[in-house]
């Protein structure tokens, strides 16, 4: 208990900054596809149908993504208000607890718009979790705990 109450704060900062790091980290698969988180966030182009250069018929994209902007970034941002100050444990707390149901509910958060002949389209996608959503989803659980013990903890 020594060592959590000298390095608590910045136990949970590395935790936090981990749970960031896996947005390099394949988070949604779908058919043997995989997805980075950084995809997942900014989004991505699949597929763009020009024939003969005479313009984009049909195409698919993933689109920015608010939720995992959400779910990857509160935890971060819970990290560095811990390292803040003490004062502000109980906001970091409720930060990891966001950022651990934004990450959560990211498969079924994330669709697919789809373009053809000038109509858009959304379309639900059964996204299945892959390793660095996992990774992320137990590290923000492990800051989450390390944060709970530095609000019990007094000094």
């Amino acid at each position: 208990m020594k060592i959590l109450r000298k390095n608590g704060e910045k136990l949970l900062f590395v935790f936090a900054v981990a749970v960031a790091l896996m947005l390099l980290m394949p988070v949604l698969a779908y058919e043997g596809l995989e997805y980075a988180g950084y995809e997942v966030l900014i989004g991505k182009k699949l597929v763009d149908i020009a024939p003969f250069g005479l313009g984009t018929v049909a195409s698919a994209k993933l689109p920015f993504s608010f939720t995992a902007l959400l779910g990857f970034g509160a935890p971060l941002a819970a990290g560095i208000l811990a390292l803040a100050s003490k004062r502000f444990l109980m906001i970091s707390a409720f930060l990891l607890i966001v950022g651990f149901v934004f990450l959560f509910r990211l498969p079924d958060a994330t669709q697919i718009v789809y373009t053809i002949a000038g109509n858009e389209y959304t379309t639900d996608i059964n996204w299945e979790k892959d390793f660095g959503l996992l990774a992320a989803l137990m590290l923000n659980g492990l800051a989450f705990f390390v944060n709970l013990l530095l609000l019990v903890v007094k000094k």
